[in-house]
């Protein structure tokens, strides 16, 4: 637990950079599936989309998280 006053610092940033990319790419999302694609309306085929980008959200952070290569961000590790 941090102490009052002290700051906080994130452990990873490519995984939170991968969670920002997403978060950005839901709203984006949901804006096509209301508004563009079908109007106020949710079709299936869209339902069935939104549920496997959550999976593939997931497949991205893990695979930030391990450094995948060619699916990770490559950035500077000051431990290796």
């Amino acid at each position: 637990m941090p102490r009052a006053g002290s700051k906080k610092k994130i452990s990873d940033l490519g995984v939170w950079l991968v969670e920002l990319f997403w978060s950005f790419w839901a709203y984006i999302w949901l804006y096509v599936i209301l508004e563009v694609w079908t109007p106020r309306v949710i079709t299936l085929w869209e339902a069935s989309l939104t549920v496997l980008q959550y999976g593939l959200l997931l497949l991205h952070a893990y695979a930030q998280d391990k450094r995948c290569p060619f699916v990770s961000i490559p950035l500077y590790d000051p431990d290796s």
